[in-house]
């Protein structure tokens, strides 16, 4: 088996997943930078260099904590018959 280095713990956590059950498919939304742009986004690396964590250097520059937008995700999974999710996510707020 070869061995894979992923970016984040997340992705990891998924991989490891992926070898331990008989079927899975991943739906990723890879929106980095929180919904904020890649201009906005080098701003809030700024902020957060000066010692600002994500969600307060996102703040600072008039954002909400996360801009990024789930609606289409429920009729991607219908299209793809898939009728039951297992969520995996470090994140609480994630799930609603």
């Amino acid at each position: 088996m070869k061995h894979f280095q992923f970016p984040g713990a997340a992705l990891s956590k998924y991989f490891e997943a992926y070898l331990r059950w008989d079927r899975l498919t991943a739906f990723a939304s890879f929106c980095q930078g929180r919904g904020i742009g890649l201009a906005n986004k080098v701003a809030a690396y700024h902020l957060q260099d000066q010692g600002l964590d994500t969600v307060d250097a996102n703040r600072r520059l008039g954002f909400g904590d996360d801009e990024r937008v789930y609606g289409c995700v429920p009729f991607i999974l219908k299209d793809l018959g898939i009728e039951t999710v297992q969520l995996m996510t470090n994140n609480p707020m994630k799930v609603g």
